[in-house]
């Protein structure tokens, strides 16, 4: 018989499922890589075929046994982590009741001595840096470091020169500090005020309206030209009004010039005995129609009042201003532009037949009028633009009618622009910073624009727009200290003390460390970042030169008796001082409240090169500090 071999359709699972052909009814087709197959019935689809071919009927013998269990696979591998609940924190518990207070310690024993004698005057120390006064005894118990000695008869202790050892027994004065110095308040022997810079402490009862310091608060610059100021002792804060010169009108055809702007700035920081640039900027030149001068305090960008625009060009525009406040000089055309006011701009001047020129806002001055005439043709003269005053804001100058050749209103106290009557020639611009009139067409007389002015001032109370600022609260005479007062603190001036009235005998005061016995300040020099001490009360903390411009940032912690906080009395006194080249230095307290003197703006304070501050704790969270140099 012959050899016959049969070889089925095969392929792989994946081949089949692929291609899902149709197999011829009866015919076989093998997974190679399973041993499966499938057996065709000529209208399925290989995916479709049940595998095994041809299913015969269901046996009916019993169950086989069951076959012994085959080992155990390997464990598959870890699942991903399922998402984490979002179930809400339960609740904190009740916080426990407060434990019971501690009985209160008994009182010190009463001091019972007759009044010790007094000890011998230590010699004239060196003169230190002058900080905010120390309390100490007249006459009562053991001095305390810096702070408030027993309640006998309180002195205001310089620190510069700490109180040698007093004797037992002390006379019941206080001195109580009381914030900035006002004349509606009244002060008793001891009381401590703040003015203008620097500590004052009362001397007498019934202390009211009358200022610790009278000396010249203001100066005045009205006339064009370069100036150098010095700042007076104790001034460290000023305010300043700058005008800048009107423009000029021009000759023939052209307009009015226009008006000068203001411009105000307060607190500006300055350091007694430095000299400081001041501009007053000129009027610009008649009939070419010239350009007004800036005029400003420091720099251009410190406080400034732009000059006005002459009239050549067709022109005449206003002045514009820098500073915390102010406003633009008012247009010059047919009639000459007004000065810029306090808080608004200058009035423009007269454009036209029938049209009333612009009145002053903010209290500056009034745009001016023409007056037209006929000669061989119509032509127009200008009248000059309105001034403006350098004692705060005031009224608005008023506008000139049209055709009246009158000159603008004067604003907030400044001068008329001149008149044009009936006349070929420009009005000339009113004091301060009017813009001049153009001169009519074959007159070829332009006029002047006024000049500019410079005003500063300075006191604890005088500030612009208007607070204060007018010649009714100018001092003028000689620098002079009221004798109801004694100088507390002024830029090294040395510490005085004040024998308060005597009282019953007081508590003696805990034992500090022993005073000098002459007027040294004692010094920690500190070159790197630093964090200050309870031991550093009373002493001067010196940023020195060595330490090679590197900015450094000293931390004062907040008071309180936990890790990092420090226990500081009322009444301390911490004295900085940045050497020359010693490099920035930042000042700045943790948990607790600093403000600075006069401004009331709180933070870390920086402290320039040859800078000197005084850091004095007012009460339980807040300190003051105050000096030169400080920004």
């Amino acid at each position: 018989m012959p050899f016959i071999q049969f070889q089925f359709r095969r392929g792989t699972s994946t081949e089949w499922s692929n291609n899902n052909p149709i197999l011829a009814a009866g015919e076989i087709g093998i997974e190679t890589n399973t041993n499966l197959f499938k057996v065709g019935n000529g209208t399925s689809a290989w995916n479709s075929l049940p595998y095994g071919g041809i299913q015969g009927t269901t046996g009916s013998g019993s169950q086989g046994t069951t076959g012994t269990t085959g080992s155990q696979g390997t464990t598959g591998t870890t699942g991903s982590q399922g998402i984490t609940g979002s179930g809400s924190q339960g609740t904190t518990g009740t916080t426990g009741s407060q434990g019971t207070t501690g009985t209160t310690g008994s009182q010190g024993i009463t001091g019972s001595g007759s009044q010790g004698t007094t000890g011998t005057e230590g010699t004239q120390g060196i003169q230190g840096i002058q900080g905010p006064a120390g309390s100490g005894g007249g006459g009562g118990g053991s001095q305390g470091t810096q702070g408030l000695q027993g309640t006998d008869g309180t002195s205001i202790q310089g620190a510069t020169g700490a109180q040698g050892v007093a004797g037992s027994g002390g006379s019941g004065g206080s001195a109580t500090w009381k914030g900035s110095w006002s004349p509606s308040t009244t002060y008793a022997i001891g009381d401590i005020v703040y003015y203008d810079g620097s500590s004052y402490a009362s001397l007498v009862n019934n202390n009211i309206n009358d200022q610790p310091y009278y000396f010249k608060n203001y100066d005045n610059f009205i006339t064009a030209g370069t100036f150098q100021w010095t700042a007076p002792p104790g001034v460290n804060l000023v305010s300043v009004v700058a005008i800048g010169g009107g423009g000029g009108g021009v000759s023939d055809v052209g307009r009015s010039g226009g008006g000068g702007g203001l411009g105000w700035k307060n607190n500006i920081v300055v350091v007694p005995g430095q000299t400081y640039t001041v501009v007053v900027g000129a009027g610009g030149a008649a009939n070419s129609g010239g350009n007004g001068g800036d005029s400003y305090f420091i720099d251009a960008t410190t406080v400034k009042g732009g000059g006005g625009r002459g009239g050549a060009g067709s022109d005449g525009a206003g002045g514009n201003y820098v500073g915390d406040g102010g406003g633009n000089g008012g247009q010059g055309t047919m009639g000459a532009g007004g000065a810029g006011g306090y808080t608004g701009t200058g009035g423009a001047g007269v454009t036209g037949y029938g049209v009333t020129g612009g009145n002053g806002n903010g209290g500056g001055g009034g745009g001016g009028g023409f007056y037209a005439w006929i000669q061989n043709g119509w032509y127009e003269a200008g009248a000059g633009g309105g001034g403006v005053g350098i004692y705060g804001q005031g009224a608005n100058g008023a506008g000139a009618p049209s055709n009246s050749g009158t000159g603008g209103g004067g604003g907030s106290g400044g001068a008329a622009g001149e008149n044009n009557p009936a006349g070929d020639y420009g009005g000339a611009g009113g004091a301060y910073g009017g813009g001049g009139g153009r001169g009519a067409h074959y007159a070829k007389v332009g006029a002047a624009g006024a000049g500019g002015a410079v005003r500063i001032i300075w006191g604890a109370t005088r500030q612009y727009p208007s607070t204060n600022t007018s010649a009714g609260y100018d001092n003028v005479g000689p620098a002079t200290q009221s004798s109801n007062w004694t100088l507390l603190a002024l830029q090294g001036v040395a510490g005085n003390s004040i024998q308060g009235t005597r009282g019953p005998q007081g508590v003696n005061g805990l034992q500090g460390t022993t005073g000098s016995a002459v007027g040294a300040l004692p010094q920690n020099s500190i070159a790197s970042s630093y964090t200050v001490q309870l031991s550093d009360a009373g002493k001067h903390l010196l940023h020195p030169s060595s330490d090679n411009n590197t900015a450094r940032t000293w931390i004062i912690p907040q008071t309180g008796t936990g890790v990092g906080q420090v226990d500081w009395p009322v009444g301390t006194v911490l004295t900085f001082i940045n050497q020359n080249n010693a490099g920035v230095l930042s000042i700045q307290v943790t948990g607790d409240t600093m403000r600075q003197a006069v401004v009331g703006t709180t933070g870390t304070r920086t402290l320039a090169n040859n800078g000197v501050a005084t850091c004095i704790k007012l009460d339980a969270t807040e300190w003051i500090i105050s000096g030169v140099g400080i920004t």
